[in-house]
């Protein structure tokens, strides 16, 4: 059972990339981003994650953005993870229905923290939370998720 809430970036989303001019290989990390990869046709090493964030901020140059290839492709957005439950969906739906409507407060010192942790600039942590990543799924992201669901039965990878 899903509900209509995940982890999605329309446009670009700094931390699901490929290295460019590199050997394929995958990240053991994230079955969706090595298949989004293969889905558009990207050969070299995928990377997600605040390494991932961290290699784009310092040279993108040498990387392959998968979400902007996916929208350059598609013209959609791209849903990295959904929220989905076994049972009591009625009960999480309601826990999370005010969740993508709220501006999250993360005190700075977490993220003062966290961003000292990854050497990442607070600055570039703040952007990639408020304004790259997002967590509604609509009518866009509902497309987007069953067009790359189609894509990867067609290359046997769902």
């Amino acid at each position: 059972k899903n509900l209509d809430l995940g982890i999605c970036a329309n446009k670009r989303v700094l931390s699901v990339l490929v290295e460019k001019n590199t050997s394929n290989a995958k990240d053991p990390s994230s079955a969706t981003s090595n298949a989004l990869a293969k889905v558009l046709k990207q050969d070299g090493k995928v990377i997600i994650g605040d390494k991932a964030l961290k290699l784009y901020l310092k040279d993108p140059s040498k990387y392959i953005d998968l979400c902007a290839k996916w929208h350059e492709k598609t013209g959609l957005p791209f849903v990295f993870a959904r929220f989905s439950c076994v049972q009591k969906k009625a009960l999480y739906k309601q826990i999370l229905k005010k969740f993508p409507k709220t501006k999250i407060k993360i005190p700075y010192y977490i993220l003062q923290n966290y961003a000292k942790t990854r050497d990442l600039d607070i600055k570039d942590v703040r952007y990639y939370l408020d304004e790259v990543i997002y967590h509604k799924i609509s009518t866009k992201e509902k497309t987007a998720l069953k067009r790359f669901v189609k894509a990867c039965k067609a290359l046997n990878l769902a």
